[in-house]
């Protein structure tokens, strides 16, 4: 009986982790499992060490590996899937296509090979295995509880391992060693600041979700905090994307009348300026060469150097500005170039060198197709669409410039492909909740 008894008790516990409302928590895991690497080399150290492709292969496999035994016996195969996937076996044609050409000429890199199937994959089981993938509603939000409570962890991290820099910036003590940029266990500043973009845009959605008092003030706590973090990343960028996102909700959502968003929005931009001027008067440094860098403003921190080098891998002939040139090839040519990036700070710049014009459109078509999908469900509210539609504004100027929107290898990479795409598409195929009437004569509760 006891056998039995662990038995079935065994079963339940592999049934429930083979559910499909299970997926939201193995797609956390998956974005946890790229980021580790990461995380085991930066976790107690101020220096910045980034994750070569060669030792991130692991993580990506082992994600994807989970991800197989999951989709057994889970997809519906559906038109606008075998449309995509015509989509994807024609684009991956042309992309090895282009590689066979390069071999043949001698001028191949063996990661642009590589990242084929890598994309190939991603787009496979994190879009279009899911195009018709439906979950309850709840277990959506549980992948940005995880990424929330991540975020937290990523902050307490960060104070702990730069708490002498940070009282030092507040003018709390004095040190007299240099003072670094937080990243927390991420690779460098910018990273940790795209992370906690997502974390702020999953506090939001959960803050709507709930009407309980006590979570409300839970969420508005954790997007100060990230916040705070945020600011002592000194990412310009993910600062005025993050300002750009809330304030685009604050002015769409319609959860408040017009007159109290223009008593806010106009109170927000007064205590906005005295905040400015506070700062500037009790830590000039800290504004004006750690924030807003002047000096470094035309060439945005020497991202148009970057660029232009790109463009001109990418421009080379009409080939490479249909099909692409391999993002490696445009990598070796920054380097060749004296800057020591293995990014381009462009997402669509990325997708130029990467794959031409037809990569592009390509994989912006993706992000098209999940916004329009959004849109059209009618199975979730429009507070929820508006905030979607607010997150992909701000996500598409932030493309112009971090590397964020890539397909590839990495912990950004995957981020940005679960979160930006995955959930989302989730989100417009749930399964609705439904309310339970009211107590009939019989006093017996039906569900509709």
């Amino acid at each position: 009986m006891e056998y039995r008894y662990e038995d079935k008790q065994r079963k339940s516990i592999f049934s429930k982790i083979l559910n499909k409302n299970a997926l939201p928590i193995i797609l956390f895991i998956i974005v946890f499992l790229n980021f580790f690497t990461l995380i085991r080399l930066n976790y107690n150290i101020k220096t910045s060490k980034a994750a070569g492709t060669d030792i991130l292969v692991p993580a990506f496999g082992t994600g994807f590996i989970i991800l197989f035994f999951f989709y057994i016996k889970k997809i519906k195969i559906s038109k606008p899937m075998i449309i995509q996937f015509a989509l994807l076996i024609l684009v991956t044609a042309v992309w090895c296509i282009v590689q066979i050409i390069n071999i043949k000429n001698g001028n191949y890199y063996l990661f642009d090979i590589l990242n084929i199937p890598c994309k190939f994959v991603n787009i496979l089981f994190l879009f279009i295995l899911l195009i018709n993938m439906d979950l309850d509603k709840k277990y959506i939000y549980n992948f940005m509880k995880c990424l929330i409570l991540m975020g937290i962890v990523a902050c307490v991290c960060n104070f702990i391992l730069y708490y002498q820099d940070i009282l030092s910036i507040l003018k709390i003590i004095k040190i007299d060693t240099k003072i670094y940029i937080p990243k927390s266990f991420f690779a460098q500043k910018n990273q940790f600041a795209y992370f906690l973009f997502a974390c702020i845009i999953s506090c939001v959605i959960l803050l709507v979700r709930n009407k309980k008092m006590i979570f409300k003030v839970l969420y508005c706590a954790c997007i100060l905090l990230f916040l705070f973090n945020m600011i002592f990343t000194q990412s310009r960028t993910g600062l005025l994307i993050t300002a750009l996102f809330l304030g685009l909700y604050l002015l769409f959502n319609d959860r408040m009348k017009i007159s109290k968003k223009i008593v806010l929005i106009v109170t927000l931009g007064i205590l906005g300026v005295i905040g400015i001027f506070a700062l500037y008067k009790y830590n000039p440094e800290l504004l004006m060469n750690k924030l807003i860098r002047a000096d470094s403003v035309k060439t945005l921190t020497g991202r148009t150097k970057i660029w232009n080098v790109a463009l001109d891998v990418a421009n080379e002939n009409i080939e490479t500005v249909l099909f692409g040139a391999g993002r490696f090839k445009g990598v070796e040519a920054i380097q060749k170039a004296n800057m020591n990036v293995t990014q381009f700070h462009n997402t669509y710049i990325e997708f130029f060198v990467s794959g031409g014009i037809m990569e592009v459109l390509y994989f912006l078509s993706i992000y098209i197709f999940v916004l329009v999908k959004l849109l059209k469900s009618k199975k979730i509210d429009k507070k929820y669409k508006i905030i979607y539609i607010c997150m992909y504004v701000s996500y598409f100027i932030y493309m112009f410039s971090e590397s964020l929107g890539r397909f590839s290898i990495g912990g950004s990479d995957c981020l940005g492909i679960v979160f930006f795409v995955t959930i989302p598409l989730l989100h417009a195929n749930v399964i609705p909740e439904f309310p339970k009437l009211k107590e009939n004569n019989k006093g017996e509760n039906k569900e509709v």
